[in-house]
């Protein structure tokens, strides 16, 4: 695994369901295109770092690279921390327009099989089956 994009699918709607959770964090391997997620309670850094560590332990391998949007969550010194921390080294978009484009159309399909799981078995959640979808 070399490359990864990260972003965090915005979840705020569901959040009373999920045992407060707001937002999964989703990394996408570019090349394999294998997902990884982790729920957030929060954009705090204290929550992100978390959420980070959980993430980087999913994987099989330590990215060489991660990817990020703009996104003020990424910002923070304690991911920039632990990317170091790690030897992972952080890439970052320079424009607004620039996106994370494979990890925004992870969350895409994540969220449409959420609800799709949603209608099926008539319940709002998510937590309990992140790692099944």
């Amino acid at each position: 695994m070399t490359d990864v994009q990260v972003d965090l699918a915005d979840m705020q709607a569901l959040s009373r369901h999920n045992k407060g959770n707001k937002y999964i964090l989703l990394g996408v391997d570019v090349l394999s295109k294998r997902l990884f997620g982790v729920p957030v309670k929060s954009k705090s850094s204290k929550d992100m770092l978390e959420a980070f560590k959980q993430l980087i332990g999913q994987m099989p391998m330590k990215p060489h690279r991660i990817f990020f949007d703009k996104g003020l969550e990424f910002k923070n010194k304690t991911v920039k921390d632990i990317l170091t921390q790690e030897e992972i080294q952080k890439l970052e978009a320079t424009h607004s327009t620039v996106k994370a484009a494979v990890a925004e159309r992870a969350i895409r399909n994540v969220k449409q099989r959420l609800y799709r799981y949603f209608a099926q078995n008539k319940s709002l959640n998510w937590v309990d089956i992140l790692e099944k979808i």
